[in-house]
């Protein structure tokens, strides 16, 4: 074959690939405020002693926890949605426990709050965001011991 054909045929087929439409691909960026997780709750408001929205609160504070953990290093918004959500749980955890028994929940929030100024900062340091973690973990620990679901002195408070 010539040169010459060999530049037609390659144009025509060139042409025929534009005129038929061939659509282009292209990867639409999602929205990341579309992804994010909205937890929707029931009135849990005067809902003593009421040992499934306790555990459902449970559940949903270590979830957060973790989730906190594991953005430590991220960016501002989400360490700070993750420790929004940590103090909201713990609060409903609260709400559910008798009046003379609520207040052993204030510790454990003071030792988040420790932290909250923190984690409203832009950028935290390496050395800050290991301290922070080691610190998480710590309180992790405590409270999983003394208010999980499992625990005798929870079951007792709820007669499970």
């Amino acid at each position: 074959m010539s040169l010459k054909k060999i530049i037609q045929l390659s144009l025509i087929v060139f042409l025929a690939v534009l005129v038929s439409g061939c659509p282009k691909v292209i990867r639409n960026k999602k929205n990341p405020a579309e992804n994010t997780p909205v937890f929707v709750f029931e009135e849990d408001r005067g809902e003593k002693l009421n040992f499934g929205i306790y555990k459902k609160n449970f559940i949903y504070w270590r979830a957060s926890h973790d989730e906190l953990f594991d953005r430590i290093d991220s960016e501002k918004s989400k360490r700070e949605a993750s420790f929004d959500y940590i103090i909201d749980h713990i609060r409903r955890m609260q709400v559910t426990f008798p009046d003379d028994k609520e207040n052993m929940f204030e510790p454990f929030i003071a030792r988040y709050k420790k932290f909250e100024d923190d984690a409203k900062k832009e950028n935290l340091p390496n050395s800050k965001q290991a301290f922070i973690r080691k610190s998480l973990l710590k309180i992790r620990k405590d409270f999983v011991k003394q208010f999980s679901p499992n625990q005798k002195q929870v079951k007792e408070i709820f007669n499970e």
